[in-house]
């Protein structure tokens, strides 16, 4: 004999069966008619059979024995089933917390027949060990977003959300390019730099030159760069929760001469008696690299590589004009003026 029992666990308010009967006598051998279980549920129901001994059968609204064995003999029932919400506890769906703060432990419950399992979700979609709790203690940033309960049994699964909102300062500061020294002539343009951090919420940013206020934004723009702008450049990060600075960008601007090539003594016109001796003549400018200095002789042939000129006794070879250029990496001058000796024969 074989006795089939209506059975009403969870969510449906009523359970029959198709054909209606819940007794079936038959010689082993026969075949049994597939029964369906049906019930009234919205959203509609899932349903398992189960066997006489209490183990699932199947997962399905119909049972379909066919040619009935003697060990297929007992009670057989269907059950509307699987978990129809999951719910957490405490029941926040979103934390908002500080970093270092801790969380506390997040239980995932749900209403299932059969018991189900249950397993948390990472936000990187790995999962923990099987469990109904998330136990996460205390939180790095590294833990924000979101992650997702799963409630699972033979008959269907069920997925809860829970956002972890981190708020945390900066823990360093990165910058793009990451050059850290610059060397640029005078004139030229600096490629852009630009700070940035991870920040929650997001920093606001700042540049300071040689530790005085230079721009509030991330970005450092030089251009048509000038000699008064070396200097020693940091970025600052900052939000309500912590403050970081940069490592230095140090800038060192070269140029050339220009206009600042000079002699001393001053004085531009020299007369001696052949034989005399003319006191050294120094050639200066400004410049970044230092300059290289070279004084040409009156047959505009280089004299000496110095910025000195020192002729000391005079012959009347060394009669005629000599001027001094300065030169290095960002350009090169000659003075304005030149040096006119004249060596007069006894």
């Amino acid at each position: 004999m074989i006795e089939l029992n209506k059975v009403f666990e969870y969510g449906p308010s009523t359970v029959t069966l198709s054909p209606p009967d819940t007794t079936y006598t038959r010689t082993e051998g026969d075949t049994l008619p597939n029964l369906t279980c049906t019930a009234d549920c919205r959203p509609g129901c899932t349903f398992v059979w189960t066997k006489p001994e209490d183990t699932n059968l199947t997962a399905s609204a119909v049972l379909s024995l066919g040619q009935l064995d003697r060990s297929e003999h007992g009670t057989y029932k269907c059950t509307a089933v699987g978990p129809d919400t999951v719910t957490r506890s405490p029941p926040d769906t979103t934390y908002t917390t500080t970093e270092g703060d801790a969380l506390p432990d997040i239980t995932c419950t749900a209403d299932c027949r059969p018991g189900c399992t249950f397993v948390w979700t990472r936000p990187d979609n790995t999962n923990f060990p099987a469990s109904a709790v998330l136990s996460l203690g205390q939180l790095d940033r590294s833990e924000r977003g979101t992650y997702r309960c799963t409630a699972r049994n033979v008959v269907r699964e069920l997925t809860t959300a829970t956002s972890v909102i981190i708020l945390y300062g900066p823990s360093a500061v990165s910058l793009t390019p990451s050059t850290t020294s610059y060397t640029p002539i005078e004139g030229h343009t600096l490629p852009t730099v630009t700070c940035s951090s991870d920040c929650n919420p997001v920093c606001t940013y700042s540049w300071t030159k040689d530790g005085q206020s230079h721009t509030t934004r991330s970005d450092l723009q030089l251009t048509n760069i000038q000699r008064g702008q070396t200097g020693v450049y940091r970025c600052t990060a900052s939000n309500t929760y912590g403050i970081q600075t940069s490592s230095d960008v140090s800038v060192s601007v070269n140029y050339g001469p220009g206009t600042s090539t000079s002699i001393s003594p001053p004085g531009t016109n020299y007369t001696r008696t052949e034989g005399d001796t003319l006191s050294d003549i120094t050639c200066t400018a400004d410049c970044r690299p230092g300059c290289t200095f070279v004084w040409t002789k009156p047959d505009n042939t280089n004299f000496t590589a110095s910025a000195v000129l020192s002729l000391g006794q005079l012959d009347r070879s060394e009669h005629g004009m000599y001027r001094c250029t300065a030169g290095n990496v960002a350009g090169e001058s000659t003075t304005t003026t030149s040096v006119i000796v004249t060596v007069q024969c006894k």
